[in-house]
């Protein structure tokens, strides 16, 4: 009940800071809203630390760390912390291609082994355009013999001997450009064609082309061997800790590649965003193709851009893309109904989801997403597994609420799983996404069936447990 009556006080200090369209955010009443979201979302997931920063144009209107960035010596969160992005690098990896396709060093038509012939997970034609989109059918790495060979340093030679252990005699998941798999090994190859074609190591091309000419001075790769000011500390959460919370595991940064790697700062990000909006990284043709979700090639549309995403906000669009790895958690969104920037970095697995969706509402003026009282009672009434159109929905309780681990949509809506707040009587809405819905029929004293929309789609599930 505390978390609920958190939420609607949230609600009503909306309700108060919403601007209306065109205006400028007032300062003191978004950092009221900010900081309640922030709070509840760090006491609910164990978070040490968040830093948020959202601006109007280049201009900042709230810059804030919460918490603190280092347990060991209590080193506070601040707007200068710097955290691992994961995934948002996606955005720079995306943008030398563009870069190097404006400058006819390659196509982004090209078959990948025009470039890198016998690579061991692609088994015939396929396009830069269709990696770009994550469309390329490739499995994910999976499991390996090795439990730890995401601990391991590999030198790139060596990383690719691994690949063809964990490629060998798999499968793809579809004919490339048939379907959609968010895996990270499409932007890994992507990086590997980065290095063929320029003779640097991505981090280096990164560093010539992006991060020295924009004075982004707090980006760099995220090397544990290098000196690199005010990084956070990655913590996951351990019940059984006094904190709550432990160190993340190391993870390598020769396996964080093109996908993944970079770490970075809220100011550093929003120079990036205003950089990609001013023609400073690419042109605006190219920037144009990175934010445009595209399509399979029977038609069929999906979500995914060249490293962004694009989502309904309301009426509007939001442009964004999100990070996770272990101990770390980010979104960088972009709002062009009221030319806002949003950033969320934070050193704990947040919800990065629905806290950056929530602030994306704060800075638009949007009413949060919230649910009615939900009833211990009614929780086993809901929880369960539901199946069908090889879609699996696994609705368990977390924190006194229900949550949905959605799989097989063929949709980046759940990658990561949303909580389900109740409208009314088996209706509930995705956190994230209040249109998005998930609608339960009940028989006797629980659910047997349930039916997921979201867009124009609709996915009818029955449960099998």
């Amino acid at each position: 009940m505390v978390m609920r009556r958190s939420l609607l006080a949230i609600g009503l200090l909306l309700a108060l800071a919403a601007p209306s369209w065109g205006q400028q955010l007032d300062r003191r009443r978004l950092a009221r809203v900010v900081d309640s979201l922030v709070e509840a979302m760090r006491a609910r997931r164990h978070v040490a630390g968040v830093t948020v920063l959202i601006a109007q144009g280049a201009r900042p209107m709230l810059a804030k760390g919460y918490g603190v960035a280092d347990l060991d010596d209590d080193a506070p969160a601040s707007v200068e912390t710097v955290y691992a992005i994961a995934s948002i690098t996606k955005q720079f990896t995306a943008a030398t291609i563009l870069q190097l396709a404006r400058e006819n060093r390659l196509q982004l038509d090209d078959d990948v082994s025009k470039h890198l012939p016998g690579l061991p997970m692609v088994r015939g034609p396929l396009t830069l355009w269709q990696l770009l989109h994550h469309t390329s059918g490739i499995p994910g790495i999976g499991s390996l013999p090795d439990p730890y060979w995401a601990r391991r340093d590999y030198t790139r030679e060596e990383f690719l001997r691994l690949l063809e252990t964990a490629y060998l005699g798999r499968d793809p998941l579809f004919a490339p450009g048939t379907g959609w798999a968010y895996r990270d090994i499409n932007y890994v190859i992507l990086a590997m064609v980065i290095e063929k074609i320029t003779g640097r190591t991505l981090w280096e091309v990164f560093r010539e082309r992006f991060f020295v000419p924009l004075g982004m001075t707090a980006t760099a790769q995220c090397d544990p061997a290098v000196v690199m000011k005010h990084r956070a500390r990655g913590y996951v959460v351990n019940d059984k800790a006094p904190m709550g919370v432990v160190p993340a595991p190391y993870v390598s940064p020769s396996v964080g590649f093109g996908n993944s790697g970079l770490c970075s700062s809220v100011e550093d990000l929003l120079t990036w965003q205003r950089a990609l909006l001013d023609g400073r990284v690419i042109d605006s043709a190219s920037y144009n193709l990175m934010k445009t979700p595209g399509a399979l090639s029977d038609g069929r549309p999906h979500e995914y851009g060249l490293g962004l995403l694009v989502w309904p906000l309301g009426n509007e669009t939001m442009v964004w893309h999100s990070g996770g790895i272990a101990g770390f958690t980010g979104m960088l969104m972009y709002l062009p109904g009221n030319d806002a920037t949003v950033i969320m970095l934070a050193n704990g697995n947040s919800d990065p989801w629905i806290i950056g969706t929530a602030l994306a509402r704060v800075a638009r003026g949007l009413p949060l997403v919230t649910g009615l009282p939900l009833g211990r009672d009614e929780l086993p009434r809901y929880a369960g597994t539901y199946e069908g159109s090889g879609v699996k929905a696994i609705v368990k309780e977390r924190d006194g609420e229900l949550e949905a681990e959605v799989t097989g949509t063929s949709s980046a809506r759940f990658l990561f799983s949303p909580r389900l707040l109740k409208q009314q009587d088996g209706s509930f809405a995705v956190s994230w996404e209040p249109e998005s819905r998930m609608r339960f029929h009940i028989t006797g004293e629980r659910a047997d069936s349930a039916a997921l929309s979201f867009g124009k789609t609709v996915i009818r599930l029955a449960r099998t447990n």
